[in-house]
């Protein structure tokens, strides 16, 4: 379990949301919501339990206060508590992959569990769906509106990954200078293959001009 503290930053954004009525109910609908910074520090404690029971290590989040971060391989789970306008409790629950130069998608069974602040009690199931998680993915929301809710564990099992590298231009026949001095590497048959112009550009003079008569 990790704790979250600290100050809240706002977002906003379009989610999956989750309210969690109860200990022993909950209701999924999608929206956009405004959420708003907590005003005090958060006495929630957190667990995430990926595919065969394995548990992950919780780290802080530096450029997010009061986020945890959950490393999973390629990705990470973010777990972010917030609030709604209404003074409860929100946490919302997203991925980012540990390299930002990726595109990258993945389905996932998601269960969500609530237990009180009493270990001895143990936690229960609120709700339970397939979620997505990815680049461009909303982020899953967890409204809490029940007071005893102290302890959260999120167990996921991956139905589908997709993770792909995105070109970095650090290799080629050609170095592409822009204006504020930022260099990259490029194939001129690339080049050539996506842009006539380009294509001209990059032959000898004589030959470009032979082309364009």
């Amino acid at each position: 379990w990790r704790r979250a503290a600290g100050n809240w930053k706002e977002m906003k954004h379009g989610s999956q949301d989750v309210t969690a009525s109860s200990l022993l109910g909950a209701l999924t609908s999608n929206s956009a919501t405004n959420y708003l910074s907590l005003p005090y520090n958060n006495d929630l404690l957190f667990s995430i339990v990926v595919d065969n029971n394995r548990k992950l290590h919780g780290e802080i989040v530096d450029d997010l206060p009061g986020a945890i971060r959950f490393p999973c391989e390629t990705i990470a789970l973010i777990v972010y508590p917030q609030m709604d306008q209404m003074g409860n409790p929100v946490v919302l629950l997203f991925g980012e992959a540990c390299d930002p130069l990726t595109e990258w998608y993945c389905t996932a069974q998601l269960r969500i569990k609530c237990g009180p602040e009493d270990r001895s009690k143990g936690v229960q199931v609120v709700d339970r769906g397939v979620f997505h998680f990815g680049k461009r993915a909303h982020p899953i929301s967890i409204q809490i509106r029940d007071s005893r809710v102290k302890r959260i564990k999120f167990e996921l099992r991956f139905v589908t990954k997709v993770y792909e590298s995105l070109p970095r231009f650090e290799s080629g026949d050609i170095t592409i200078k822009f204006k504020f001095g930022d260099t990259m590497q490029a194939d001129k048959s690339l080049l050539a293959l996506h842009s006539s112009y380009m294509g001209l550009s990059l032959l000898p003079y004589h030959l470009a001009c032979s082309l364009m008569r």
